[in-house]
């Protein structure tokens, strides 16, 4: 099949149908290589005269793989005397889990004035600009983060789509006139932070 796109750390199945053409059944030894992250999920299959058997492929590029092309060769080589084989190739590109799930952070309003004791709501848009559905968790650091709320703290967002969350700004009588700092940062999961950016309160 044509090049196909992975994320690395995560795992990918791929059908491949292998046909006995033959008169006589036979087992097949299954053998890939280009990568050693690339394996089919048997190591050998028996197949009737003009029957099919489908495996699975299975992809899971490690977490540090480099980023690129790999063209993995898959082939089926019978166990008995004859020796006789098949073969095809498929290229895999990977990619870094980070551009996999990248997000961006749009925020419009990036300094924020506020009396004591009244309160205030930024809109925050969180973009999916990577290829695979993800899961943020959002949060708030800095010194203005004691009066800071994030509303919701984790979303869900298909690629290409966005989602806003709510910050609410609530300083009470017991903060002090100044500027503060908030830093909204996304990540993946328990991953690095992906985004961040900083508004001034």
């Amino acid at each position: 099949k044509d090049a196909d796109r992975t994320c690395n750390s995560l795992t990918s199945n791929y059908e491949v149908n292998i046909k006995n053409t033959g008169e006589f059944e036979k087992d097949f030894k299954l053998e890939t290589n280009g990568a050693d992250w690339v394996k089919f999920d048997k190591n050998s299959v028996k197949i009737d005269k003009g029957e099919e058997a489908t495996v699975n492929l299975v992809v899971s590029p490690k977490f540090d793989t480099t980023a690129g092309d790999y063209t993995i060769n898959a082939k089926a080589v019978a166990l008995d005397e004859s020796q006789v084989s098949s073969e095809d190739s498929i290229v895999i590109s990977t990619t870094t889990r980070e551009e996999c799930y990248k997000p961006q952070i749009g925020i419009k309003d990036k300094k924020i004035v506020v009396s004591y004791d009244s309160s205030t709501v930024v809109p925050i848009i969180i973009e999916n600009k990577g290829t695979y559905k993800a899961t943020y968790n959002v949060d708030i650091t800095g010194t203005a983060s004691n009066f800071l709320k994030l509303n919701p703290g984790v979303v869900n967002i298909e690629p290409g789509k966005a989602e806003i969350v709510y910050l609410y700004i609530a300083p009470s009588g017991q903060v002090k006139n100044g500027n503060y700092v908030a830093s909204i940062s996304v990540r993946l999961g328990d991953s690095t932070i992906l985004a961040s950016d900083n508004i001034d309160i």
